[in-house]
């Protein structure tokens, strides 16, 4: 991952242009309940503005079974925070 962590569970990769690495990032389904909440740890070029790609657990076929699902982004943090960035 960019953060220089491995990718785990609660993780994923954003566009930079839109969110910076480190925010806590909400995610609800579209009747409004929550999903799950991820870190921006990593970015990618195939992630662009409005994708974020999820960590997920398990192998390639359950992130097949999970496929591509739309969901609402809340940021709860915005960035790593005054801490800066966590060194791996």
């Amino acid at each position: 991952m960019a953060d220089g962590k491995q990718t785990h569970v609660g993780a994923c990769a954003v566009s930079t242009a839109q969110f910076p690495l480190g925010t806590i990032l909400y995610l609800y389904n579209a009747d409004g309940s929550f999903n799950r909440q991820c870190l921006a740890e990593d970015t990618g070029n195939d992630v662009h503005v409005g994708q974020i790609d999820i960590a997920m657990p398990g192998d390639a076929a359950g992130a097949t079974r999970w496929g591509i699902r739309h969901l609402w982004a809340r940021v709860a943090r915005w960035g790593w925070g005054a801490g800066g960035t966590p060194t791996p």
